[in-house]
């Protein structure tokens, strides 16, 4: 893989593509060629347009995340609308979600997705400082909004911020 590839890959259930707005794509093709070569970002969730059936069982589905979210984790319960809200997917392709690859392998910081404790996820994030740092530098550099919440941020989730 060159350093200048961005590879997509549709981690969602309803949608078998990644749809990414022209602004954000060519800012991210910017933040890849400034990263060293064994570092790959592999855009994993942008745009979901969903058809309107879809749209309920996405909303039952999250619902249901949710409630057994707040089973397992009581105190993390003010998380809920930052981990399991749309977060602009369902609005433009400027919100996007981003694996990374370092030296072809995936950095997985969430095993169980948004289900992992915070525990294994600091551990996890720890071994791959360096990387994630710099992939977070760049891309803040590029005009993107990491989000705050810490497993939002752990899947990279991103905000393009357009500058007018």
């Amino acid at each position: 893989m060159s350093p200048s590839t961005i590879t997509f890959r549709a981690r969602s259930y309803f949608s078998k593509e990644v749809k990414v707005s022209p602004e954000a794509l060519s800012a991210l093709i910017d933040v890849q060629l400034k990263l060293p070569s064994h570092v790959t970002l592999v855009v994993t969730r942008g745009l979901e347009e969903i058809s309107p059936c879809f749209r309920i069982l996405h909303r039952v589905r999250r619902r249901l995340g949710a409630l057994l979210f707040c089973f397992l984790y009581p105190k993390r319960k003010n998380e809920v609308p930052q981990i399991f809200g749309s977060n602009g997917h369902d609005v433009c392709g400027d919100h996007i979600d981003i694996d990374v690859l370092v030296d072809g392998r995936r950095i997985t910081l969430l095993p169980l997705g948004v289900f992992t404790p915070l525990t294994l996820l600091r551990k996890r994030h720890k071994q791959y400082q360096k990387e994630l740092a710099l992939v977070y530098s760049e891309l803040e550099k590029g005009g993107f909004t990491i989000h705050r919440n810490e497993t939002e941020a752990a899947q990279i989730h991103c905000d393009f911020e357009r500058h007018q």
